[in-house]
């Protein structure tokens, strides 16, 4: 499982690399743009993503299984 800190780092690194989340269900989802990707307020766990193919998706930390950079 991911923490919100490394999502935060994938998110916020500079220069920006794109990178793709895989999630339990076994879909993958392509970030890549730094905007893309928005956090929950701190007793919340739902983060939407934009991602590359412009669907919107819905995930929670527990939902995310790992990621690699692009």
């Amino acid at each position: 499982m991911m923490t919100l800190e490394q999502l935060k780092s994938l998110a916020d690194a500079k220069p920006f690399r794109p990178f793709v989340l895989e999630t339990t269900g076994g879909n993958y989802i392509v970030i890549d743009q730094e905007n893309h990707v928005l956090f929950p307020p701190p007793d919340r766990d739902l983060i939407i993503v934009f991602a590359a193919d412009k669907l919107v998706h819905h995930v929670t930390l527990e939902t995310i299984n790992s990621f690699a950079i692009r």
